[in-house]
């Protein structure tokens, strides 16, 4: 691995660390938003004093509403990050990825811009602000995949990680908390932000690909961002024939590698959509997603059912902490398909059928781990759950995208995750039916539903393995 190839990498894993997945460090702004004020007029208060916030008691009724709004915020950051996935992969497999990634970044750095105008007389900022975080944060994590193509056979322990770096970006917002109780005020710390957000400006231009790259790659060292930009000038309509030239080249080299595989040609984004593969992984993945979002929302009603009330607050800290661990977990997911790809890589013909074996094996894995946590909930083991959900965390989200980009074209990545995104960010819609369904139940009921939802996920790692061990005529 080369200079270019190795920085790009490490400062991709630094960018989704501290930009990625911050709005999942919800919980920690929404503790800074309330002690400044905002939507304190729903409780009638200016802002809250240290002596208002210590007699809960006084204003747990009123100050419902004030969580409400803030829920409000959060519902909606997440909503739009969701089903904004689609466009944006879009606008990526069509545009290219320094299009794509210009949006992010105005979304980014305009979104802690906002943040630092935003006051309790203005609380419209912070809608914008939020959702504007979200969506550039969740494509830089996006459109950092594919450098994965630059690593080979070690492609799914470096998207495995990057997912990890996502879910672990929640302590920006840990960090906001923190200092905040130590004096320091919210907008010098969104201003840091925002200044450090200008080196994924950068990071776009220097040291990722104008277009996308190809996986496998070209023979020889694969060029990008730097060498991009700086490149000698030529007069446009040569510079169009000699794109059009590298562009033909690398898709007659793609095209000798399907040919390798039996394929005359690349699927198209339809046919990709309506395999049995993509539709069953997509369904282990909207299944997986809201079971991974139903517990972190049900979490303290869950425990309030059947756990002492001081309680409580110690075990929702534990788990904020046990969440942390993510990226030190993530990486063996990862391992589990590469080492499997690596086994059977020289022992068979088709190096399709050998990624598929890999990728089977990290579906089974997040399946089991999928049914181990809700036994654990549904048994309410809450020390173990918890950590069965952060091997959940883990493991979910790197077995989708690692999936998507081994299973189908590295053309229609952006898009293909995206759909995926979208549909599982759709299915939180569902919660407040479930909710209701545990209010009138119990959420014994809504347990049993989730466990035998899991076993239903098992069709998914059995489509893929019937394909991975099929016999090649």
């Amino acid at each position: 691995m080369n200079f270019l190839y190795a920085i790009s990498i490490s400062t991709a894993y630094l960018e989704v660390l501290f930009f990625g997945g911050v709005i999942f460090g919800w919980p920690q702004l929404q503790y800074v938003l309330t002690k400044e004020g905002y939507f304190a007029e729903a409780c009638n208060l200016s802002k809250f004093n240290q002596t208002e916030l210590n007699n809960a008691s006084s204003l747990q009724q009123p100050c419902t509403k004030t969580a409400e709004h803030l829920s409000s915020v959060f519902q909606l950051a997440v909503l739009v990050l969701n089903v904004s996935a689609f466009p944006l992969g879009c606008i990526q497999d069509t545009f290219g990825t320094w299009a794509s990634r210009f949006i992010a970044c105005f979304l980014n750095t305009g979104g802690y811009v906002l943040l630092c105008f935003s006051t309790p007389q203005n609380t419209w900022l912070l809608y914008a602000a939020t959702v504007m975080i979200s969506v550039g944060g969740f494509h830089f994590l996006l459109s950092n995949v594919q450098l994965g193509n630059l690593t080979s056979s070690y492609r799914s322990i470096y998207v495995t990680i990057l997912n990890g770096m996502f879910g672990d970006s929640v302590l920006t917002f840990l960090l906001l908390q923190v200092l905040y109780d130590k004096g320091l005020k919210p907008r010098v710390f969104f201003q840091v932000l925002a200044a450090l957000s200008l080196l994924s400006w950068a990071r776009t231009f220097l040291l990722m690909p104008k277009k996308l790259i190809p996986f496998p790659l070209p023979n020889g060292l694969y060029k990008y961002g730097v060498f991009d930009l700086f490149k000698k000038k030529e007069p446009s309509s040569n510079l169009e024939i000699k794109e059009k030239v590298e562009d033909s080249l690398l898709t007659k080299k793609s095209t000798d590698s399907a040919k390798s595989e039996n394929t005359v040609t690349v699927p198209s984004f339809r046919s990709c959509v309506f395999s049995y593969l993509f539709i069953s992984n997509t369904f282990l993945y909207v299944a997986s997603y809201f079971r991974f979002a139903m517990y972190l929302a049900s979490f303290v009603s869950w425990l309030k059912s059947f756990t002492p009330t001081k309680e409580i607050g110690s075990l929702t800290e534990i788990l904020g902490y046990v969440t942390l661990t993510v990226a030190v977990i993530s990486p063996i997911n990862g391992a589990i398909a590469t080492y499997i790809l690596r086994y059977y890589k020289p022992r068979i013909k088709s190096a399709r059928q050998a990624t598929l074996r890999g990728l089977a094996a990290q579906g089974l894995a997040t399946v089991f781990i999928q049914i181990i946590l809700n036994i654990s909930v549904l048994t309410r083991q809450v020390y173990f759950s918890i950590v069965m959900n952060m091997f959940f965390r883990a493991f979910l989200f790197g077995t989708a995208f690692s999936f998507i980009a081994g299973a189908f074209p590295s053309q229609h990545f952006g898009k293909l995750m995206g759909l995926t995104q979208a549909l599982g960010g759709l299915s939180s819609l569902l919660q407040y039916a479930h909710f209701k369904v545990a209010a009138l139940y119990g959420f014994l009921a809504m347990d049993v539903y989730f466990l035998i939802i899991s076993f239903l996920c098992f069709v998914h790692p059995f489509l893929v393995c019937r394909e991975a061990y099929a016999k090649k005529k």
